[in-house]
């Protein structure tokens, strides 16, 4: 049998289960970050060796090399480093794009785990708050004095930013 007790934030158990593994983690943003960039540490690494093959062909610093991967790779490009030599240009033609590609999605993983983290906290405040009379007469949409389940789920899908208001 489903218990119908409720958590010391007076949220049924039933509501708070998508919270769980943010609960179990207790990671901060920044453990977070340091584990996707550690699963992604393979390519970022070999990033970084073929930034120091083209900075030694070229003549650059460790520093300079690692400054360009980054600024190529992530498609800024300021052009104070660019390789002068035909053999680095031609390395650069395959490898530019396919570390403008995985710089992006690893910047896009960072991004959306920030992101997630707050929508969870957004959604987790507003689940521990009370219920109040206004809220009610929202969702009483039909003005008939109560709320049925389906004025209910359409109020929390637009509430909790599942469902634009426009599709309900």
């Amino acid at each position: 049998k489903e218990s119908t007790t409720t958590n010391n934030n007076n949220v049924p158990p039933d509501l708070d289960a998508p919270f769980e593994d943010l609960k179990k983690e207790g990671k901060s943003l920044l453990e977070h970050i340091i584990s996707i960039v550690i699963l992604e540490l393979p390519v970022v690494i070999l990033l970084v060796i073929s930034g120091f093959c083209v900075g030694y062909v070229e003549g650059w610093s460790m520093l300079d090399s690692v400054y360009w991967v980054v600024i190529s790779g992530t498609a800024i490009g300021l052009g104070d480093f660019a390789p002068e030599k035909q053999s680095t240009r031609l390395f650069c033609v395959f490898f530019l794009p396919f570390a403008v590609a995985f710089l992006g999605k690893l910047l896009a993983r960072i991004a959306s785990a920030y992101m997630d983290r707050k929508h969870r906290a957004a959604e987790e405040a507003f689940l521990s708050r009370s219920l109040a009379l206004s809220d009610i007469n929202t969702m009483d949409t039909d003005r008939d004095g109560r709320v049925d389940k389906v004025e209910f789920l359409s109020y929390m899908l637009v509430a909790l930013q599942k469902v634009p208001k426009d599709d309900v």
